[in-house]
């Protein structure tokens, strides 16, 4: 019985850190992310340790300060293509790793800012990497 009543706590556990991380992956809704914000994309992997760090983060933000930059990270699925920010062009939806390095070089609209990725570096397999 003991045992059972923990995994059930366990489960629950899970299941609201999960919800919870997927109620702030892809940002949006009626506003996007403002051109000053910080937007990644890319692999599936790390989406929702950076989804969980974005919504931490910009909680501690007061909704008063509209100077400092929040940081958002779209997940590797959903609609595509799609605007990641204010002002910017749609791009495709990065799918992985490569993808989301692919999206940050080729990013001329200044879109996407980082590209979360779970490999090792391979200058190869994408082209050179942007370093700002």
């Amino acid at each position: 019985m003991r045992r059972t009543s923990k995994l059930l706590l366990a489960a629950a556990v899970l299941a609201t850190s999960v919800s919870a991380a997927s109620a702030v992956a892809d940002p949006g809704g009626p506003t996007l992310p403002a051109a000053r914000d910080l937007v990644g994309v890319g692999d599936a992997t790390s989406q929702v340790v950076l989804n969980q760090f974005s919504a931490d983060y910009n909680a501690t933000l007061p909704s008063s300060d509209t100077t400092t930059p929040r940081l958002y990270s779209y997940d590797a699925a959903g609609p595509s293509p799609f605007v990641p920010k204010t002002g910017g062009t749609p791009i495709q939806r990065p799918v992985g790793s490569d993808d989301g390095i692919r999206a940050l070089n080729a990013d001329t609209s200044a879109t996407v800012d980082f590209a979360r990725s779970s490999r090792d570096p391979q200058s190869s397999a994408c082209g050179s990497a942007r370093h700002s």
